[in-house]
């Protein structure tokens, strides 16, 4: 083989080898433009895809005036009630709008929202506790999520201070973090929502300082953030339009 022979296939090998990389790297764009679109990047770490936009926790309550904010519901990636009503086992008791099924969660039903944005919200009885029984919490939305795929479940409860924000994905737990007098539950890695929000999270054992009637500012500011997380993660109840909440006509169910 000649030197101008060993100069053409070195050129050649150098080609290939652009192309190669050209391909990884439009098949990576390829493959992030499809995540996003499909909405898969609600079950991938945050982080593993950096993103320059700015988060803004402005809160409003466009729709919540003058009503209170449930105290825990959960969302689930979807458009269809059917499914989430199938998913859940519930026993159907009819249609209703959302203030009725809001009211009705209250008295002990469950009640599942019309969709927004692509998300379904569900309130009431059928929704776990995590100060009750944080494994059963745990099982329960494994379970869900591994039937149904991306789910999360928030809790808010300004009296007790209980809180949790939970992100499953296809059974598997993204992150979790639930408080009820002590850390029941803290899964995975603090999510960069979680971080610009400020939210104290405990490990297991911590101690705090005070008493029931005289919480720490840090326990407290979470309980008020857990709107602000989920409005990022996916749907925060109080942002939904005043004309979609009049209009919109959800499932009010009985468990079965």
């Amino acid at each position: 083989m000649t030197l101008e022979d060993g100069h053409v296939i070195a050129t050649l090998l150098l080609i290939l080898l652009s192309i190669v990389i050209l391909g990884i790297c439009a098949m990576t764009l390829f493959v992030r433009h499809w995540l996003h679109r499909r909405g898969r990047l609600e079950g991938i770490p945050e982080g593993l895809f950096p993103s320059s936009e700015t988060v803004d926790f402005t809160l409003t309550d466009p729709a919540w005036a003058g009503r209170p904010r449930p105290r825990a519901w959960l969302a689930v990636r979807s458009r269809n009630a059917e499914a989430v009503e199938k998913a859940l086992g519930v026993k159907r008791a009819g249609i209703c709008n959302w203030e009725d099924g809001l009211a009705a969660a209250e008295e002990g039903a469950s009640f599942i929202a019309p969709p927004v944005n692509d998300w379904i919200l569900v309130f009431g009885s059928v929704l776990p506790d995590p100060g009750e029984d944080v494994d059963s919490c745990f099982r329960f939305l494994s379970d869900l999520s591994a039937g149904i795929g991306q789910i999360q479940f928030f809790q808010r409860d300004p009296v007790l201070a209980q809180h949790a924000w939970v992100k499953v994905n296809y059974g598997k737990v993204i992150r979790a973090y639930a408080w009820a007098g002590e850390t029941l539950w803290n899964q995975g890695r603090p999510t960069p929502v979680e971080t610009q929000a400020g939210v104290h999270c405990l490990n297991y054992g911590d101690k705090v300082a005070g008493d029931f009637y005289n919480l720490p500012d840090s326990i407290m500011a979470n309980v008020d953030k857990v709107a602000l997380i989920a409005s990022r993660w996916s749907l925060d109840p109080a942002s939904i339009e005043e004309d979609i909440f009049e209009s919109g006509r959800g499932i009010l169910c009985h468990p079965s």
